[in-house]
């Protein structure tokens, strides 16, 4: 517990693991399109609260609405259920979607999201 409490107190952005590449990313989309039927999907993502104890001067920024101090693992999956990206540090308090797009990952823009395309059957273009 005190080397997870100090490296806490350290850690000043998230820890994430390497960004899957723009070639990865459009084999996920297809990975989508024939196992799960979902079209301009690039991953499916959740979190989970992680029980910490709270560090000093945190305020409420980890205290999360199950009424613990937490701080918040990320992950995305393809269709095959194996992670593609794992983001650690959101505050406890925050959302899913507040979580990743706070994140150091989503406001570096590496994160190779494909251009524009048409929704299949459809003359509608929506980020993939």
């Amino acid at each position: 517990m005190r080397v997870w409490n100090s490296h806490l107190e350290s850690m000043a952005t998230n820890i994430y693991m390497a960004v899957p590449t723009s070639e990865e990313v459009l084999r996920i989309a297809d990975e989508f399109i024939d196992i799960c039927k979902m079209t301009n999907c690039t991953g499916s993502i959740d979190g989970k609260h992680c029980c910490i104890k709270c560090p000093p001067n945190a305020g409420s920024l980890f205290f999360n609405y199950k009424s613990f101090h937490s701080m918040k693992f990320l992950s995305v999956a393809d269709a095959n259920c194996c992670f593609t990206l794992i983001v650690v540090g959101a505050h406890g308090c925050e959302n899913n979607s507040s979580g990743f797009s706070n994140s150091k990952v989503f406001s570096s823009g590496d994160l190779n999201v494909p251009p524009m395309s048409n929704i299949m059957g459809r003359s509608i273009s929506i980020p993939s």
